[in-house]
């Protein structure tokens, strides 16, 4: 059981940094590549088991504003002293492998506020699936899931909501929005708490009077509001980019002619 979400983060690979500034031998470089693979970026995937709706938007601002705080230079830059946890330069010679990265920003992801009554439903734990689940890092649909992930740019600071549930359509979830294509987060959030009569979920309404509903109504407006606004200081993720992101999974690749295009390829 469970509101199963996952979030995949692009940042800077790690690989060749840990090579040049700490003792990795041979077998360990494997492992990370494996991991990690051997492109300029990686992505790093997490799983929560309890994550939806304004508290998927929650987590997605967490990460967002902190890598606001950093240019693209800092979060690139090949050197030792760059202690930014949001890409692998800072690790000390003696972290042989990523439990540092991946569990600063996992700390980052389920930091919560006081004051965060709009996301107090649903909230769980974010945690770090990228050697636990092989291959998830390179493929996002991989994940046990049924309320969609969250791709992030932590680079370029830029995100996407994405439905990627191909089994059934359940109302008033992520599984509304469109298959495999990037969605913003008022969409998302819309999904989940209807602004409408005819987009909320009859359990919230039911036995209640024409008063009393639009009472409901205007609270899901005003709360909606408040999660997705923050949003619009940050890009959306086009489909291309999502694609370079994500270059070796089977959907991507080159198909011969003739071949059924998929629902993520249709424009």
């Amino acid at each position: 059981m469970g509101q199963r979400h996952q979030i995949f983060l692009k940042i800077v690979n790690p690989v060749e940094h840990m090579t040049k500034y700490a003792r990795i031998s041979p077998s360990e470089k494997a492992e990370l590549i494996k991991e990690f693979g051997t492109g300029k970026y990686s992505i790093l995937a997490y799983h929560d088991q309890w994550l939806y709706g304004r508290s998927a938007l929650q987590t997605a601002m967490n990460l967002l504003k902190f890598a606001k705080q950093f240019t693209v230079e800092e979060k690139t830059k090949d050197s030792r002293a760059n202690t930014s946890p949001i890409c692998p330069y800072g690790i000390e010679s003696k972290y042989k492998t990523s439990e540092k990265l991946s569990s600063a920003i996992g700390f980052i992801m389920n930091y919560r506020p006081i004051k965060t009554d709009y996301s107090s439903a649903g909230i769980g734990e974010s945690f770090y699936i990228g050697k636990t689940d092989e291959g998830i890092n390179f493929d996002f649909t991989l994940g046990d899931n049924n309320d969609g992930i969250t791709i992030i740019d932590m680079v370029e600071n830029k995100y996407c909501f994405m439905n990627i549930n191909t089994q059934r359509r359940n109302a008033h979830s992520a599984s509304q929005l469109p298959q495999y294509k990037p969605s913003t987060a008022k969409q998302y959030v819309k999904a989940y708490y209807g602004e409408t009569e005819g987009t909320i979920n009859d359990y919230y309404i039911k036995d209640k009077t024409p008063k009393e509903i639009e009472k409901v109504l205007a609270y899901n407006k005003r709360m909606n509001a408040k999660c997705y606004k923050p949003f619009e200081k940050f890009e959306l993720l086009t489909i291309d980019e999502i694609k370079e992101m994500f270059s070796t999974m089977e959907m991507f690749k080159p198909k011969p002619k003739g071949t059924k295009i998929t629902l993520f390829e249709k424009k």
